[in-house]
């Protein structure tokens, strides 16, 4: 993926090329998919998510600044679609706080399959401007300065949001009986 053919294929889409986008929406929709999937863990709701992405981006094409990756461009644009999403599941979701723990895991014991469903059902009970930094920092290797950017905030408050997703999701993870090695 070529960020000069990137370019090419947005002048070729605002000349009226709408084929031109389409190769774009080919080339990136599992990096977005993938991004919007680990803020919202829900394969329905991040489909969703990507294809609005996209679709805002296509509208947007004449805020694009060509002297910028194309893929940075629509990734922001995919996490804050994606944040957007969780924000709204979160109003219309009533998450009941103190449920009741399943009893102690035996972590020696789980699966593989079980540990990530454990970790994903954590972070999906944390809200959406917590776990789309942590998610960002250690699942996309992301910096503090591109997370900021990437959701419009400081890189102070990124930081304080990952030392706060970090403590939620240790007191979730234990509520679970879930204990790391």
């Amino acid at each position: 993926m070529n960020d000069a053919e990137d370019v090419e294929l947005v002048r070729k889409c605002a000349a009226g090329n709408t084929l031109a986008f389409g190769e774009l929406v080919e080339r990136y929709t599992p990096q977005v998919f993938s991004a919007t999937y680990r803020i919202l863990w829900d394969r329905e709701e991040a489909a969703d998510a990507t294809q609005q992405a996209f679709l805002k981006a296509f509208e947007n094409l004449g805020s694009y600044d060509e002297r910028k990756r194309f893929f940075t461009w629509l990734y922001t644009i995919a996490v804050r679609t994606a944040l957007n999403a969780a924000r709204q599941r979160r109003d219309h979701e009533e998450l009941d706080e103190d449920e009741p723990s399943t009893g102690a895991l035996d972590h020696d014991g789980l699966e593989s399959n079980d540990r990530q469903r454990i970790i994903r059902t954590a972070l999906s009970r944390l809200p959406a401007d917590l776990r789309a930094p942590l998610v960002l920092f250690h699942y996309d290797d992301c910096s503090y300065r591109e997370i900021a950017e990437l959701v419009g905030t400081t890189e102070a408050r990124v930081r304080s949001r990952i030392f706060e997703a970090r403590k939620r999701m240790k007191k979730l993870l234990e509520r679970s009986g879930y204990e790391r090695d």
